[in-house]
């Protein structure tokens, strides 16, 4: 259950290895089955690095390590074989993340470029705006397997709107949990015959080149924060606060990496005092919570959600009374 696997995946209950696979494939369920954003660093590395790393994956082929969230996570394992067979990288510790290790890697010189790939919704809906009106709106308005199945129709459409709509159904149906009928398994082998047998135009292009767009080297934000700050209340003395967020992304973060809206945190802590150190209290602490916030759009119809476990200090009733929930 949900429960359970959170707990263990935090506490190290889990297991992990490491293994080769070609970029395509990762490519593909990142980019297409789990529609993610990819930054992509591209590693400058001498001959005798390259075969020492290839040494490093060979020595680990077939090992199980101890996989923890926050600390021995895939980052971490990364980082680490990293730092075995390259130098000057360190090697990790403590909290790491995806992120902080790309952002490392930048900082030690060892990035040679970088390479941006929108996910598959991020690139039909850059390219929707391009075709006309009325085809937007039919989008909108049908599902998309009634269109699909809409034999006329889909001979009506322009080249354009034909590789659009080849490459958006193609990203709904891996998503099914049933057969498509006889109807929309038809007009989809419509759609791929006329798409190869109109060669008079050049169509819409949508995979950007193998591995991406080039890209400046992105500035990721590393997992956890440290905060100092101070107040003053009218008729109250002042107050200085320490605030510990070890986990991921909160609003105030810059997004690069990160999806805009989506935040996660775990075990955020604040704690304030009086200016002479008396009078020592919580001001914050959230054991965990997680937000995905969604735009609606004809292409993409996830909800957005909130969780959040957490007790503060402040509000409706005053700035002194903590609140839970």
């Amino acid at each position: 259950g949900p429960l359970r696997f959170f707990v263990q995946g935090v506490a190290g209950g889990f297991l992990g290895g490491y293994k080769k696979l070609h970029f395509h494939q990762q490519a593909r369920e990142y980019g297409i089955l789990e529609d993610r954003d990819l930054w992509l660093i591209q590693l400058k590395l001498s001959s005798s690095e390259r075969k020492a790393l290839l040494a490093e994956l060979a020595a680990v082929e077939g090992e199980l390590f101890s996989y923890a969230f926050f600390t021995e996570n895939c980052a971490f394992y990364l980082q680490r074989i990293l730092a075995n067979a390259v130098r000057p990288l360190a090697e990790p510790w403590g909290v790491v993340s995806p992120a902080g290790v790309m952002n490392l890697v930048v900082e030690s010189g060892l990035a040679e470029r970088s390479y941006f790939r929108p996910s598959i919704s991020n690139q039909l809906s850059a390219t929707l705006p391009s075709l006309s009106q009325s085809f937007q709106e039919q989008l909108k308005r049908e599902n998309w397997r009634t269109l699909a199945g809409n034999a006329p129709w889909l001979q009506r459409r322009s080249m354009d709107e034909r590789t659009f709509l080849q490459q958006f159904f193609h990203w709904k149906s891996l998503h099914l949990t049933a057969p498509l009928d006889l109807k929309t398994q038809g007009g989809l082998a419509l759609l791929r015959r006329l798409n190869a047998e109109n060669d008079d135009s050049v169509p819409l292009e949508f995979d950007p080149p193998s591995p991406g767009e080039p890209t400046p080297h992105p500035n990721f934000h590393r997992y956890g924060r440290l905060t100092v700050s101070s107040s003053a209340r009218s008729g109250s003395a002042s107050r200085f606060s320490v605030k510990l967020r070890p986990a991921q992304h909160e609003i105030d973060d810059p997004w690069m990496g990160y999806r805009p809206l989506n935040t996660l945190e775990l075990l955020t802590t604040e704690i304030s005092g009086s200016v002479d150190g008396a009078d020592i209290r919580l001001e914050e602490f959230t054991l965990f919570e997680q937000r995905s916030l969604v735009p609606m759009s004809s292409l993409n119809a996830s909800p957005s959600w909130w969780v959040e476990i957490a007790a503060n200090r402040g509000g409706l009733f005053g700035p002194d009374r903590l609140y839970s929930g």
